[in-house]
C-alpha cells in the first residue's frame, strides 16, 4: 500500500514547495504546459462556454481545476496495488486556487464526500495560484442577445438526468445539458512520480 500526494502546478515557474510525508508518492499534475493555457482539457471547456456566452468566476475555475484532481487520482491510481484492503487508498490533494481562504473553510465538507463517494480517506489542503494566475477567464463582454438557455443541468445519460431534464422542460425551463467525456489519455503523460 502507498499513500499518494498530488500537487498541481501551474507552469513550469510554479514550484511552491509542498512537504511530503515520508513514504508518500508524490504526483506533480501540470496544468499549464504552454502559452498559460489550462490543459486536462480545461482551457477547452473554457473556450466551448465562452462560445455559448459563459464566462465563470475564477471560483468556477477552480472547481475544475480540483474536480481534475479528483479525476486524476480516481482513475490513476489503481485500487489493486495502492490500497491497504484492495480498496481504501489514501490521497492527498495539494490545489492551487484563486481564493484559498474561501476553499479552505470548504474542506471538511470536500474530505467528508469524496471519502463517502469513494471509499477511500481524502486529505485536501489548498494553496495560492502562483502568480500571473490570479485571472484565467475572459471578462464577459456586454451582450445584445441573452443567452438561449436559463438554467444548468447535469446530464450523464442515465434515466436520473433525463428525468431531471424533462421535468426542467415540463416546467418551462430552458436548461444547458452540462456532461463529461474522458479524453484519450496522451501517449506521454503530463504526470510525473517520485516517492519521499
Amino acid at each position: 500500500m502507498n499513500r499518494h500526494l498530488i500537487i498541481g502546478r501551474f507552469g513550469k515557474a510554479d514550484r511552491v514547495q509542498v512537504s511530503a510525508s515520508n513514504g508518500e508518492v508524490v504526483t506533480q499534475l501540470d496544468f499549464v504546459v504552454a502559452k498559460r493555457r489550462l490543459e486536462h482539457d480545461i482551457g477547452g471547456s473554457l473556450d466551448g462556454l465562452a462560445k455559448i456566452g459563459i464566462f465563470p468566476s475564477e471560483v468556477g475555475v477552480d472547481l475544475l481545476v480540483f474536480a481534475a484532481h479528483v479525476q486524476a487520482a480516481d482513475t490513476r491510481i489503481s485500487r489493486a496495488s495502492e490500497s491497504q484492503d484492495a480498496g481504501t487508498r489514501e490521497i492527498r490533494l495539494v490545489v492551487p486556487v484563486s481564493d484559498p481562504a474561501r476553499w479552505n473553510a470548504a474542506i471538511p465538507v470536500l474530505q467528508r464526500i469524496l471519502n463517502f463517494l469513494t471509499g477511500d480517506r481524502w486529505t485536501v489542503g489548498f494553496r495560492p495560484r502562483p502568480g500571473g494566475f490570479q485571472r484565467t477567464v475572459s471578462k464577459k463582454p456586454a451582450q445584445l442577445i441573452p443567452a438561449p438557455f436559463d438554467s444548468l443541468a447535469l446530464f450523464s445519460g442515465g434515466l436520473d438526468s433525463l428525468i431531471g431534464a424533462i421535468d426542467a422542460l415540463e416546467h418551462g425551463q430552458t436548461p444547458l445539458l452540462i456532461s463529461m467525456q474522458e479524453m484519450a489519455r496522451p501517449a506521454t503523460p503530463k504526470i510525473s512520480f517520485s516517492a519521499h
